[in-house]
């Protein structure tokens, strides 16, 4: 249908205008001298195509071409359902805001059901790239309508143009992506929820807002931009979505967890004062008091464990001290490996390692590694950093050269074999758990700055102290890593990194406490582990619950491994069984 020249426009941009269609539809009309008709239509059946395998409540949020529109035979545009609704801005503007006696709950509905949008969209491979806050409508009940979708980024069909205070500062060319979209909807949700754009107010010396963009410099935590009087303080917001949305800014990360802002949705109260909504978790309301913090939620407990019974493993009478699930010193001060090596004179101040059949002794002197094969002749002497630590993983022996690498010897009956995996600070600290999948840990400490390196990937700890004492575990369920963290004024801090997270860091937590060595507790499943006296404590931390396992084997010096359903738990001397 071609629509007749004589009748105005209901709205026009730089691709296309917009006719009414009746009264409950509109018809976008593109115009050829912009668009390429023959690739817009192909683009526009696949992204229904597409958009069609979300589901409906999902889909029905967005404005759909209802009726592909043609004119002796060639495409020039489509229709789709009028919907009558405000831009989502309107909510940026306070004196809308306030007219219209819209409130932080409305808001908060609004920014939820554009992040659940966009994550079902990204499931199926779809990109607004051209994501503001012109192009989503709110309607009166504050449901969100997303508006010219045929501009998304859909297999080889990419959105060619973004609104520059909207566009992400790291994108290439056109190349739109989940990433892409997160920093776009973090300016909205800042803008929006805050009154001001979060690259606003004014430097000294004066940058514009795209080259700050490009910098990362934002006016969160950065008190040398001056912000307009009539900005109102943003410490109402849960200030874990603060340190979210600052490291976005910042460029330091592109993750933005919808359970932060449902979080915040869900959790509103209103304040009997001045009728505005505030977090719930706020120790008062924010608007009121200034100095209202949020109270940490103390992990909940579950009913305990008391059914289960220890099954002694290993026990000697002649052991000493245990130092591993087939090691010991025994009370002849030697070093025993239960499977075939020969015994050892232990040596005060030196570490003892074993391959899996105890054909390799490993010896950590501190400056180097003495291995030695029950084949060889003789041993040999590998040097390592000062004091630094290894990890050994049956025949590989993985420490820090002289130059600062990661670095794994491969030790066979014929030969050695060596490789560099990955520049190390001098002060580091590291884990390996399998390098065949790529699965290993490191910390690198740079003047009390801590770069974590996850398998090649790269995240800064912004919190600044010392650490005392640490345990480094991996999770084989969910291919996560558990850093936990005591520093010199006996704080804890608890981390968990997921490598297939852009962000990497997915938990965090300085609220726990454990009464056990850190290299004593394990993570299997999401479940931290730790020995307490007659128990195992496991700690969901997605869920923040946690449940006691009485287990009269245990103590607080106990050491935990998990393995699929059964625990070992090595004690001074004996080692056990559970589960």
């Amino acid at each position: 249908m071609k629509i007749p020249p004589q009748q105005p426009p209901f709205a026009e941009g730089g691709e296309a205008t917009l006719y009414e269609y009746g009264q409950t539809h509109l018809v976008k009309i593109f115009k050829t001298h912009h668009v390429d008709p023959k690739v817009k239509e192909k683009k526009i059946k696949s992204l229904i195509n597409t958009l069609y395998l979300l589901p409906e409540e999902n889909r029905k949020v967005i404005a759909l071409p209802d009726e592909m529109m043609y004119d002796n035979n060639k495409f020039i545009g489509y229709s789709m359902e009028k919907i009558d609704g405000e831009e989502v801005k309107r909510l940026s503007n306070k004196k809308h805001v306030k007219t219209n006696q819209i409130t932080y709950s409305d808001i908060l509905k609004v920014l939820t059901e554009i992040l659940t949008t966009l994550n079902c969209l990204h499931v199926i491979g779809v990109y607004v790239g051209d994501l503001n806050d012109s192009n989503i409508l709110y309607d009166k009940d504050f449901n969100v309508h997303f508006i010219d979708c045929d501009s998304w980024s859909i297999d080889r069909y990419p959105c060619l143009v973004a609104m520059d205070s909207f566009k992400d500062p790291r994108l290439k060319g056109v190349a739109f992506d989940q990433h892409t979209d997160i920093f776009a909807y973090a300016v909205l949700l800042f803008k929006t929820l805050t009154k001001i754009h979060p690259y606003g107010g004014t430097t000294n010396p004066d940058m514009d807002i795209l080259e700050r963009m490009k910098r990362g410099v934002s006016v969160v935590n950065n008190s040398n931009i001056k912000i307009p009087k009539t900005i109102r303080s943003w410490n109402y917001i849960p200030p874990k979505l603060v340190d979210v949305l600052d490291r976005i800014f910042s460029h330091t990360s592109r993750s933005l967890p919808f359970d932060l802002v449902n979080d915040f949705y869900q959790n509103l109260v209103e304040c009997p004062v001045d009728k505005e909504y505030y977090y719930k978790k706020f120790n008062g309301c924010p608007f009121c008091d200034a100095a209202a913090v949020v109270v940490i939620e103390k992990p909940q407990k579950l009913e305990s464990v008391d059914n289960l019974v220890p099954v002694l493993y290993f026990s000697k009478d002649d052991v000493r001290i245990i130092l591993s699930e087939d090691s010991y010193i025994n009370t002849g001060n030697q070093v025993i490996h239960r499977n075939r090596y020969e015994p050892v004179k232990f040596e005060k101040g030196v570490k003892y390692y074993f391959s899996n059949d105890g054909k390799i002794l490993y010896e950590d002197r501190g400056d180097s590694v003495d291995i030695y094969h029950s084949n060889w002749k003789t041993g040999v002497s590998i040097v390592k950093q000062h004091r630094s630590l290894v990890n050994v993983l049956d025949n590989k022996l993985y420490f820090l050269d002289r130059g600062g690498n990661l670095t794994v010897i491969g030790v066979e009956e014929m030969g050695n074999s060596k490789m560099a995996i990955t520049k190390c600070a001098h002060n580091s600290i590291f884990r390996i758990h399998d390098m065949s999948q790529k699965h290993y840990f490191v910390c690198n400490i740079y003047d009390n700055v801590k770069i974590i390196n996850v398998s090649g990937i790269n995240y800064e700890l912004r919190e600044k102290f010392d650490i005392n004492n640490y345990g480094i575990h991996f999770d084989e369920a969910k291919k996560i890593w558990l850093f936990v963290v005591q520093d010199t004024k006996g704080g804890f801090h608890t981390y968990i990194f997921d490598r297939k997270n852009y962000d990497l860091l997915v938990y965090s937590n300085n609220e726990l406490s454990y009464s056990s060595d850190l290299g004593n507790i394990c993570i299997s499943n999401g479940v931290i582990f730790s020995p307490k006296d007659g128990a195992i404590r496991g700690f969901a931390f997605s869920k923040n619950l946690y449940r006691d396992f009485s287990c009269s084997a245990v103590d607080e010096d106990s050491q935990l491994i998990k393995r699929g359903k059964r625990f070992t738990i090595i004690n001074e001397k004996e080692v056990y069984t559970f589960g």
